[in-house]
């Protein structure tokens, strides 16, 4: 696959690496731990060995769809010597109960994206993880990807000069209406919890790769959107500006549930333009592998092929692995990093309160 990578390209070394097989233990097993379980199989990067969850017939529902035994609770499923990882895929409000148990125990945590829905918490999880010595990891699964790194990289390198704009929508409805437990405000519902995340944290590397730093920090400019009768926000665009050190960069976001917006990633500097077809999904899709850039530089345009041997999923878990290998706490790379996850976690809440409050009127 080497010869495949554009010339120059740093390659994420959990892109190449052989994954080493550890045993998960997965907290909620629903439709996203499904897609993960999926990913460990494919992957040969892993198997689930035990699953907690209030009801022992999911949990055994899971496990006869892919491994693993029912743990009756958080202590038994991290104390079972097999498990060396744990997966949190629970509500967003049910994470910080989970993680904590996790780190506590010694054990490497995946957390499904938000980490937490307050800033303090995911705070407190992130120092806690540091007094543990033990890796925590924010699911950004779209940033393990090669067509991720690379952008990050052709930034850093001044391949489209400064960094000016970000442009990233989100929004694919379905046609049967948000899923419920999205209109819920005691299971954190709303976009922006569920993927305003998504090209926050595109902005956020482009603005940290100008930047030549861990973090970048965006700040809200302005905010509007739609909003249920039960406060919970349905649709949200919002500006944010970053200050690089190479002059300001702005970021022009979108996501919705109810809009039919797409999906997109674009990265304007002063020389050029970074596309991203596919920023989030590889392809379109849960198990693709074929990322993809499109380059603009002087007016002429090159398409550059990103391909992984793994899924994004897969990748998050090989990368998570490795963290646990290397003894290291932070992920690393392009993934989405502690400081990003703090900073992450404060603009998202800033961006729900200005969403809500336009609404409001």
């Amino acid at each position: 696959m080497a010869s495949e990578w554009p010339r120059g390209f740093v390659v994420p070394e959990w892109s190449e690496a052989s994954p080493e097989p550890i045993g998960w233990g997965v907290v909620g097993p629903g439709v996203i731990a499904r897609v993960f379980a999926g990913a460990l199989e494919r992957s040969g990067a892993g198997r689930v060995e035990r699953i907690f969850s209030r009801s022992r017939e999911r949990a055994e529902a899971f496990a006869s769809e892919h491994s693993g035994a029912w743990a009756e609770t958080m202590e038994e499923l991290v104390g079972d010597e097999s498990v060396g990882a744990v997966y949190v895929s629970t509500p967003h409000p049910m994470h910080a109960s989970a993680v904590e148990a996790a780190l506590r125990a010694g054990k490497g945590v995946l957390c499904e994206k938000p980490l937490t829905i307050e800033p303090g918490e995911t705070e407190r999880l992130v120092g806690l993880a540091g007094e543990c010595g033990v890796a925590l990891v924010e699911a950004w699964m779209y940033r393990t990807h090669p067509q991720v790194a690379r952008a990050h990289q052709l930034i850093r390198e001044g391949a489209i000069g400064p960094v000016r704009a970000v442009r990233s929508v989100f929004g694919v409805p379905n046609p049967k209406g948000p899923p419920e437990r999205l209109l819920r405000p005691e299971l954190g519902g709303g976009v922006i919890y569920d993927i305003g995340g998504y090209p926050l944290t595109l902005a956020m590397l482009a603005a940290r790769a100008q930047a030549g730093t861990d973090c970048c920090p965006p700040v809200l400019v302005s905010a509007r959107g739609e909003v249920s009768n039960l406060s919970v926000d349905t649709h949200a665009e919002g500006e944010f500006v970053f200050e690089t050190g190479a002059g300001e960069c702005r970021a022009h976001l979108a996501v919705s549930l109810t809009q039919r917006l797409g999906v997109t990633g674009v990265i304007e500097g002063e020389g050029g333009v970074i596309e991203l077809p596919n920023p989030f999904l590889p392809e379109g899709r849960r198990d693709g592998t074929l990322g993809e850039l499109v380059v603009t530089v002087g007016g002429e345009r090159r398409v550059e092929s990103l391909p992984s041997a793994h899924d994004c999923f897969a990748l998050e878990a090989i990368a998570t692995a490795g963290l646990l290998a290397r003894g290291e706490v932070s992920p690393c790379g392009s993934m989405v990093n502690h400081a990003e996850s703090m900073a992450l976690s404060r603009a998202m809440e800033t961006w729900r309160a200005g969403v809500l409050g336009h609404a409001r009127g």
